[in-house]
């Protein structure tokens, strides 16, 4: 028998079979078959439609059943599904339909089909409007509505879309009219029409323009008008005339051009002309008669009279000018004048008027000034400087020459003579003026003494002075012989006086008198003498070679210091103290006695000092304060004990950094500045620090010395 336990699935169970054996006692036994059964095998699927791809959403086709077949169950028959991925528009997406088979244990097989919606056709678009070309912005025609066919959906209407791109005007332009197609998936399509606008019809010129005229003057130049012409875009355009003048030959004589232009919006014109010819060939009118004809004196030409004149031309200036034509009579201040106006235009058209004047000169000239006063002075004074004058006429702007003249006649003493001295001033026309001065010279003044004469001089009997030599000179005539006189008086009180008289008289017999006294003094004067010797001079001076030239031989010498080194005149050094020493001339005869002193200083200068030592100093500090500011060896300028030297001063390292000769404290020293040698530049400032020296030098003996050693330098 069979016991069945069923499973998951109806093909899924477990049947056990047993077979049982009884005997006849009852006795049994059994033998048992298991059998499973398991559905694993999936259904049998057909073949799924093939893929597709398709424009259009309504090209999908509609869904099918398909059959598979099972192992257990048979034919299994199932409908798609469709799993759809939308794209980026109503007609583009992708379909996955599938068909699954499952038997009744689950077992399942599936087939699927791709189906693919892809809208990538643009819509079919109409003819466009033809392109056209129009002369105004006014004649392009209104916008319109176009319609397009799609493949997928409705017919699409829509409106162009101008693109214009301006030319050079408002009339000049052309726009591109685009109509553009847009499916639902963005397919685009389009068409276009090409408007040209561009004006280039000048505007009418109008029918009535004013015609060609001449006038007088510029004032009858008419004012210019509007006029107005019609234009095929802009309708009315008005305008005025501007004026081109072509100038003629003067203010009042030209052309005219006038011109309107009319422009329209694109640059198109058209212009009409007027010419008015403007000319003057009339002359001015004074507005004054010329003055009357007369007859003058030079200095009353009057003026010439300021006339004016009109001019037909009101705009116009008139020049009027006014000239003199002199016609010249015998001189220069009798002439006759023809004084003529002309006015003149602008254009040269004159008008003349004239007036006679006939002048004359009676009048003689005029000094500027009077002739100086009758004088008398001494023959040797200094005459005054005759003044210079002008003189002035009446006819002479220019001023008339004065003539100086003198004249001399001689007198009788005390008159000289007398000089008269005349200015003339005399015109072209021979008229005249004249003034003089007269001027006499006399002589009342005696001689007078050439150089200086002190009326009194002071003197000592020793120093008397000789008789002057005078000379004598007169200002006007000769000098006479000369008187001199001589006057001593007695000694008095120890003093005397000395007269000296002159008279001199000149050739009219003035006389003059001259005199000088001499007050002499009697007394014991002293005349010092300076001189010296030194101690160690073994020569002997002879005093009287000292003395003053012409001093008496007759005198005694006295040794006043007692110094015992004077013999009679003689005067000798050796064994006198140094000092100074006063060796008297004693002079006792005649009126006037008096000493000599000779002041002999007795001294050393002739004595050799003894060479000094040579003394180094070695540390200094060159820091410009004023102090210690070489390196100092003293007694090394003395050139006459050390006659020669050499030094040189080397830095730590060894390098010379200076070296001289005739090494010299005050012109010649070490200042602390590098002579540039080896790697120390030259006239830079050394640094603080230690330096060697070597100093060699020669002795007045000839020995040579060399000493060495340390220098300090601190700054």
């Amino acid at each position: 028998s069979d016991v069945t336990t069923p499973g998951a699935c109806a093909n899924s169970f477990v049947i056990v079979r047993t077979w049982t054996f009884t005997d006849l006692c009852g006795n049994a036994s059994s033998v048992s078959q298991t059998i499973n059964v398991n559905d694993n095998i999936a259904p049998v699927a057909p073949t799924a439609p093939a893929d597709v791809t398709l424009s259009c959403a309504s090209e999908v086709p509609a869904m099918i059943s398909l059959t598979a077949t099972d192992n257990c169950a048979g034919d299994i028959t199932a409908e798609g599904v469709d799993t759809i991925a939308q794209g980026n528009c109503p007609n583009s997406f992708v379909i996955t339909r599938t068909w699954t088979f499952t038997d009744a244990c689950g077992n399942t097989t599936s087939v699927s089909q791709t189906i693919t919606v892809e809208d990538t056709e643009a819509p079919v678009p109409p003819t466009a409007p033809a392109d056209i070309t129009f002369q105004c912005t006014g004649e392009v025609p209104p916008m319109i509505s176009l319609t397009a066919t799609d493949n997928c959906g409705e017919p699409i209407t829509v409106e162009g879309v101008d693109t214009t791109v301006q030319g050079s005007c408002a009339n000049s332009f052309v726009t591109t009219r685009t109509w553009t197609f847009t499916d639902a998936c963005g397919n685009t399509s389009s068409v276009s029409q090409v408007i040209s606008v561009n004006d280039t019809i000048a505007p009418a010129a109008p029918l009535k323009v004013p015609g060609d005229l001449t006038v007088n003057c510029g004032e009858q130049v008419p004012e210019t008008m509007p006029l107005t012409a019609i234009d095929n875009c802009s309708g009315e355009i008005t305008t005025v005339g501007v004026d081109t003048i072509i100038p003629g030959s003067c203010p009042n004589t030209y052309t005219v051009i006038r011109t309107w232009t009319f422009t329209d919006d694109c640059g198109n014109t058209t212009t009409v002309t007027q010419t008015i010819n403007v000319i003057d060939n009339i002359a001015p009118v004074f507005d004054q008669t010329a003055p009357e004809d007369i007859t003058v004196t030079c200095e009353d030409v009057p003026t010439a009279a300021t006339l004016t004149a009109t001019d037909n031309c009101s705009n116009a200036t008139v020049n009027v000018t006014v000239a003199d034509s002199v016609t010249l009579g015998a001189c220069a201040g009798s002439y006759t004048v023809i004084r003529t106006w002309t006015a003149t235009d602008a254009c040269g058209n004159t008008a003349i008027q004239t007036q006679d004047i006939t002048v004359v000169d009676q009048t003689a000239p005029v000094f500027n000034g009077t002739a100086p006063d009758d004088i008398t002075v001494e023959c040797d004074s200094v005459l005054p400087t005759p003044p210079t004058f002008t003189a002035t006429d009446n006819c002479d702007n220019t001023g008339i020459a004065v003539v100086y003249a003198e004249t001399s006649e001689p007198g009788t003493c005390p008159i000289v003579s007398v000089l008269t001295r005349t200015w003339t001033a005399t015109d072209a026309c021979g008229n005249v003026a004249s003034m003089s001065q007269v001027i006499t010279l006399q002589d009342t003044t005696g001689p007078v003494v050439n150089g200086t004469l002190e009326p009194v001089v002071n003197a000592t009997c020793d120093a008397v002075p000789t008789v002057p030599e005078l000379t004598f000179t007169d200002g006007c005539s000769t000098v006479g012989p000369v008187t001199f006189n001589e006057t001593i008086s007695d000694p008095v009180n120890g003093a005397y006086t000395i007269l000296w008289e002159w008279e001199v008289s000149d050739s009219c017999g003035n006389a003059s008198q001259f005199s000088q006294t001499v007050n002499v003094t009697i007394n014991n004067s002293t005349t010092e003498i300076p001189s010296q010797i030194c101690y160690t001079d073994t020569s002997i001076i002879d005093l009287t070679t000292l003395l003053p030239e012409g001093t008496p031989t007759g005198g005694t010498w006295v040794d006043v210091a007692g110094t015992g080194g004077l013999t009679g005149s003689n005067f000798t050094a050796i064994g006198v103290p140094l000092g100074l020493h006063v060796l008297q001339y004693q002079i006792t005869e005649g009126s006037c006695p008096r000493n000599i002193n000779i002041n002999m200083d007795v001294n050393e200068d002739c004595a050799v000092e003894p060479c000094g030592d040579i003394i180094i100093h070695n540390a200094f500090s060159p820091n410009n304060d004023g102090v210690n500011e070489h390196f100092s060896v003293e007694n090394l300028e003395d050139f006459t004990c050390y006659p020669t030297n050499s030094v040189e001063i080397y830095n730590r390292w060894g390098v010379l950094v200076y070296d001289t000769t005739q090494y010299d404290n005050a012109l010649n020293s070490f200042k602390g500045v590098s002579e540039g040698r080896a790697t120390v530049n030259k006239g830079a400032e050394l640094p603080t620090g230690t330096y060697f020296y070597i100093l060699q030098y020669t002795t007045s003996e000839g020995t040579t010395v060399k000493k060495d050693g340390y220098l300090y330098l601190s700054r």
